[in-house]
């Protein structure tokens, strides 16, 4: 799993991006964990998927 995290970098660092913004509003109390609750699912989603195939 952790092999896949670090072959596929688009994915994985739009997840943690995701996961930092979640986390950085939470923290200044702009949104609570409920409201960021459906990002923080997506986020993680986004660190174990693959990256698209490029089309030729």
């Amino acid at each position: 799993m952790i092999d896949r995290i670090f072959k596929n970098l688009k994915t994985s660092l739009t997840g943690i991006f995701i996961l930092i913004i979640c986390f950085t509003l939470v923290y200044f109390g702009k949104a609570t964990l409920t409201e960021v609750s459906a990002f923080l699912g997506m986020a993680f989603t986004l660190l174990f998927v693959k990256d698209p195939k490029p089309k030729l």
